[in-house]
């Protein structure tokens, strides 16, 4: 978003400013694009601001392979330093997790994502479907393009590959915010208020907008009143959702689940390479491993070895691998420590591999 940013103040500059945004939106799409591919799907919405700047083509143009030659660069730069460039490295890391969360929570799709965004934030929802419904009242409708875009190119995303958190609805949250601030930039309300003081403004003219500030205050007071008076964390708010699918037998949880499930909110320590038990169940973890992505695991080459270290400085109640079992367990220093510290209990149906500390007063 911050290389969007900078595209936008790139067509509002002149002179040495511009080029000074330029390279920095280069940069930091670049730096997005290392840490995860799906930064790629900015790009149609970069290309779309800048495009709409006021310079004649042919400055475009040299612009465009300027950024282009800058991106490349820096790239070059961060493969050789910060991230060590190859293709397991920046393609590989990046794929695989939505058939591993596919088989276990099927519940979380492009349309509960939508019906999770629904269900939280109602107001905005419903009023990006008018805004975008009603866009062919609008003479000039190229400034909601880069939004649309980034709106459009998210849903593809979501609807070829399984959002594996609920909170991947900021995603589509930040594109709708993007078609409502649009539309309320177009009645002016600074200028509109100063001539409403003087009596040359008929207030009508202020009836949609001021209604559609009034709804998105009445939602945000509703969400700060829902977070004050909660009794329990809001982390997963398609909780809902999920326990409809269950009932439904749409959703069958895990061996796993079923199991931590009773120690939820225990403050059990729980060392797993998959963060969804951990968030899922309120349950502490050990910082080094608090995010063990594939990402992460090959490019400092974590091992056995590594999760043994952890084991024996932080103790934890339960040892859950979930992602990379036959990877780490490898380590015979390990599998022995395990056989010899933890029960482990079987997962039917289930590679995963679940042990229990012998001097935790935990049991499935």
């Amino acid at each position: 978003m911050l290389s969007l940013l900078l595209m936008f103040l790139y067509n509002r500059s002149s002179g040495k400013k511009r080029y000074i945004y330029l390279v920095l939106s280069a940069f930091l799409f670049v730096f997005a694009l290392e840490v995860k591919l799906s930064g790629l799907i900015a790009l149609p919405t970069l290309v779309a601001i800048g495009a709409s700047g006021r310079q004649q083509w042919r400055d475009k143009v040299r612009d465009a392979v300027i950024w282009i030659l800058t991106s490349i660069i820096i790239f070059a730069l961060f493969s050789t330093t910060i991230f060590p460039f190859s293709y397991y490295h920046l393609i590989l890391l990046h794929s695989g997790a939505g058939d591993k969360f596919e088989s276990t929570d099927p519940s979380l799709t492009l349309s509960t994502l939508l019906l999770t965004g629904f269900k939280e934030d109602t107001v905005p929802a419903l009023l990006a479907l008018f805004i975008i419904g009603s866009l062919f009242a609008y003479r000039k409708k190229n400034q909601f393009i880069p939004p649309l875009l980034l709106l459009s190119f998210n849903l593809l995303r979501f609807y070829k590959a399984l959002p594996v958190w609920p909170n991947y609805y900021i995603h589509l949250a930040i594109p709708i915010a993007w078609l409502i601030g649009l539309t309320l930039a177009r009645f002016n309300l600074p200028s509109t208020l100063s001539r409403i003081r003087a009596g040359s403004v008929d207030l009508k003219k202020l009836l949609l907008p001021g209604l559609m500030l009034l709804a998105i205050f009445g939602q945000l007071t509703f969400n700060i009143f829902k977070i004050v008076t909660a009794t329990q964390p809001r982390r997963y708010q398609n909780a809902a959702l999920v326990a409809a699918n269950v009932k439904a037998k749409k959703y069958r949880s895990s061996p796993a689940e079923e199991i931590l499930k009773n120690y939820q909110g225990t403050h059990k320590i729980i060392l797993t390479d998959n963060p969804y038990f951990i968030h899922k169940f309120e349950l502490d973890t050990p910082p080094e491993t608090a995010i063990l992505s594939r990402k992460r695991v090959i490019a400092e080459n974590l091992d056995g070895d590594f999760i043994l270290k952890v084991i024996q400085k932080r103790k934890p109640d339960f040892v859950l691998l979930d992602r990379f079992p036959d990877l780490f367990l490898k380590s015979k220093a390990l599998s022995d420590f395990l056989q010899e510290n933890y029960s482990e209990y079987s997962l039917k149906n289930s590679q995963s591999r679940f042990f229990i500390a012998k001097t935790s007063k935990a049991s499935p």
